[in-house]
């Protein structure tokens, strides 16, 4: 959600949007009727973009609030809450518990409570939807980021196999039959043998 031209100006109900310059202010449109009217440098003006709510710790933008109730709410409006009251405190602590309570009234919540269901009516909370090119490469990434993980021989997966390496195989031993082989006749021209027979 982009909240640069969403302004509140002191002593002003409501939020109003920035639509146009002028040479010593702006033109602004109220969120609520639409009616368009002139600011000059008298008016004390805030971008929403640029409130932050007070914390334990570090603050925390605005916009990152109402991010939150929109998630808690499903992209609702919130439930009819009773100013100045407890549950109004307890409803606030289930979106944002590290805030901080001495410094952030009811009425701040309040407030901001009324920006939200202002907003949500206007259509100025939706998120912010990427273009198709950039969730084609942002998903082509990703792809890569995988086959890397699974091609990596780590220590934490020592069984894992680059994809250049091969296993080695083991050939089955074969048992070799006995098989006679007659050897070869001796080369050469053959001998007369002369073979005496007895005679009576």
């Amino acid at each position: 959600m982009d909240l640069t031209k969403i302004i509140s100006i002191s002593g002003m109900p409501g939020l109003h949007k920035v639509v146009g310059s002028m040479k010593n202010g702006a033109v602004v449109e109220s969120l609520s009727d639409g009616k368009r009217f002139p600011t000059y440098p008298s008016h004390k003006v805030s971008s929403l973009a640029d409130i932050t709510i007070f914390t334990t710790g570090e603050n925390v933008p605005l916009p990152e609030v109402l991010k939150k109730i929109y998630e808690k709410e499903s992209g609702k409006e919130t439930p009819a809450l009773k100013p100045e009251s407890e549950e109004m405190k307890k409803y606030f602590e289930s979106v944002l518990p590290e805030y901080d309570k001495e410094k952030v009234h009811n009425s701040d919540i309040k407030k901001l409570i009324n920006w939200y269901n202002a907003l949500l009516k206007a259509g100025l909370l939706k998120p912010e939807e990427k273009p198709l090119e950039e969730e084609k490469n942002s998903m082509a990434e990703e792809t890569k980021d995988v086959a890397e993980v699974k091609s990596e021989k780590t220590e934490e997966n020592p069984l894992s196999i680059p994809h250049h390496e091969k296993l080695p195989s083991k050939k089955p031993d074969l048992q070799k039959a006995n098989v006679h082989v007659p050897k070869p006749a001796p080369a050469g021209p053959r001998k007369n043998i002369n073979v005496r027979r007895k005679t009576g």
